[in-house]
């Protein structure tokens, strides 16, 4: 989602392909582990992963115009509470993803592989 937003904010155009959300192969065979999302421009010979290293990545280049993306506030009240909130926020979104049309669990796998209590 942050990727989505810096690049739709600096109005890059872009081409979005979804993973299955139990596809590893793919993502490994280009970054290593399995992880979302993962730049990829051909042209520059360029592979990516890690949502806020790609954000910089077209935030810091003059090429995708001029930085509009305020900096980091540095501010550890945020990540603790984003620590503390983990475990409740996957209890209550995972298993509305599996309700959700989300082209990533779109098949019965990635939806086991993501919420094994899931039953539809």
């Amino acid at each position: 989602m942050r990727v989505r937003l810096a690049l739709g904010l600096k109005n890059v155009k872009h081409e979005l392909v979804f993973m299955s959300n139990d596809d590893v192969a793919t993502p490994t065979k280009l970054v290593g582990k399995k992880i979302a999302p993962i730049l990829e421009m051909p042209q520059d010979n360029l592979i990516m992963a890690e949502s806020l290293d790609i954000c910089s990545f077209f935030e810091n280049n003059p090429r995708f115009g001029p930085q509009i993306i305020a900096p980091f506030t540095g501010r550890s009240d945020l990540k603790q509470w984003q620590l503390r909130m983990t475990d409740p926020m996957r209890t209550l979104i995972r298993p509305r993803y599996m309700l959700s049309y989300l082209p990533e669990f779109m098949q019965q796998d990635a939806k086991v592989k993501a919420c094994p209590l899931f039953v539809h």
